[in-house]
């Protein structure tokens, strides 16, 4: 499941989730991001992504911020190295990176109150 999925199980199923981390990915139905008042979110998306582009992410993101509700977004600038490889896009940067240390801390041990 990618960044996309995860705001769409988060919004259907807020209860069901004590944190959520997306990587390159946004909500773009703004009717459902109310539903994501308990559940805080990281958001980690790349500058000059040619799959979701910076007016999306960035207008999941105000709609959160608007809302006052908790997320961080964090938005990557694209590999600039002339040794980065030409095959993988900026889309896919985060994924081939593997440096999911900051996202495992954010969801922790976090878990959901089914009391």
């Amino acid at each position: 499941m990618g960044a996309i999925g995860t705001f769409k199980l988060g919004a259907q199923f807020p209860d069901l989730f004590a944190r959520a981390e997306s990587t390159v990915g946004d909500e773009s139905n703004n009717a459902v991001v109310a539903s994501l008042r308990n559940l805080p979110i990281l958001m980690w998306n790349n500058h000059g992504d040619e799959l979701v582009s910076e007016p999306e992410f960035l207008q999941t993101a105000n709609k959160l911020d608007s809302l006052g509700y908790r997320y961080e977004l964090d938005a990557f600038q694209p590999c600039a190295n002339p040794m980065c490889s030409p095959v993988f896009t900026n889309h896919l940067q985060l994924a081939i990176n593997d440096q999911y240390a900051p996202a495992a801390a954010f969801l922790g041990t976090a878990h959901v109150d089914r009391s």
